[in-house]
């Protein structure tokens, strides 16, 4: 089962495994050696502990390098420094987190690390179930009462976060199944980014035809963090003809020397530059003609209520309906 597991889920690395299998059970002699199966179970877990530990090594590397503080803040350029003596520490916290399988978080965005508790490959724990709201899911006394009924920023946040995992739950799939994302692996984050919206798509497990992910943060154009975004993954690169302090050029169809380290030095890579999602489209509208119409109709709405219930009890019928009410409680609200 693990092994038919791993060559869904993982299929870029199964080839790894059964390759070290095949090299324990039948060309070593040793005693320890076992089955073919159990080999490829213990030597697939010590092989996938390993390389989450290369994996946060690496992230730590790029995370603390000193090229890097253009991208920190002041504090991380004075945390770096003193972390330097701990570095042997901080392996071993690595090796420990990555034998729980507890992911390492920056104390206070600086460059000294700190494991979280053990967690599934579920990063994102909670389920987060965006609700829309309208007018025909609220109460009508909380929408007279002054209740903007779908202004709220939670309730737009909603209406794209539904939207877009509809699309992608028709989409995804295929899209990596055609290989359009290059190599996936269960626990892989994406970016997507454009000019007006940005999101991150967690792949949780990937199966024979199906695929489960989880959707979440959600930017709009304006965010420092979408801006930011947007800057760091388009950089043109193809520019960069540069050769440590001197502009030498490069050779065709290759990066230059500083590109090709820049990049080297990056905690994501570039799949896909076109990648096509049906979404909604931002347009910006006059604040005051929208306001000012939403307001009129609901003032119009609770003027018109307001005559309702003015105008029953003057009614011829009025007493003779209340009359054969034969609930106590009903004749005392009315």
């Amino acid at each position: 089962m693990k092994m038919l597991r791993i060559g869904y889920c993982n299929s870029s690395r199964h080839f790894l495994y059964v390759l070290l299998t095949t090299i324990m059970t039948y060309k070593m002699t040793s005693k320890c050696s076992e089955t073919f199966l159990l080999n490829y179970f213990i030597l697939s877990t010590l092989t996938e502990k390993l390389i989450n530990f290369k994996e946060k090594l690496n992230f730590i590397f790029v995370y603390c390098a000193p090229w890097q503080i253009s991208w920190g803040s002041a504090f991380h350029a004075i945390a770096q420094p003193f972390c330097i003596p701990h570095s042997a520490i901080l392996v071993v916290q690595c090796l420990i987190s990555a034998l729980l399988n507890s992911p390492l978080m920056p104390l206070l965005g600086s460059a000294a690390f700190i494991s979280s508790y053990p967690r599934p490959i579920k990063f994102w724990e909670k389920n987060y179930n965006t609700k829309r709201i309208d007018n025909t899911n609220v109460q009508l006394q909380a929408q007279i009462n002054e209740f903007h009924c779908g202004l709220d920023d939670n309730n737009l946040n909603a209406i794209f976060y539904e939207h877009l995992t509809r699309v992608l739950q028709t989409s995804l799939c295929g899209e990596i199944q055609l290989g359009r994302l290059g190599k996936v692996n269960t626990g892989d984050f994406f970016i997507l980014t454009s000019d007006s919206l940005n999101c991150m798509i967690h792949l949780i497990e990937i199966g024979n035809g199906f695929i489960t992910f989880q959707l979440r943060g959600l930017e709009f154009k304006g965010t420092y963090c979408q801006q930011r975004e947007v800057e760091a993954i388009t950089e043109d690169i193809d520019k960069n003809r540069g050769l440590c302090c001197c502009e030498a050029g490069r050779f065709p169809h290759m990066l230059s020397l500083n590109a090709a380290f820049t990049q080297r030095w990056l905690a994501w890579e570039v799949i896909c530059l076109k990648f096509v999602v049906d979404g909604y489209s931002i347009k910006e509208n006059k604040f005051n003609e929208t306001v000012v119409g939403y307001d009129l109709r609901k003032r119009l709405i609770s003027l018109m209520i307001k005559l309702f219930f003015m105008l029953l009890p003057s009614t011829t019928n009025f007493k003779q309906i209340t009359s054969q009410a034969s609930h106590r409680c009903v004749n005392a609200a009315l």
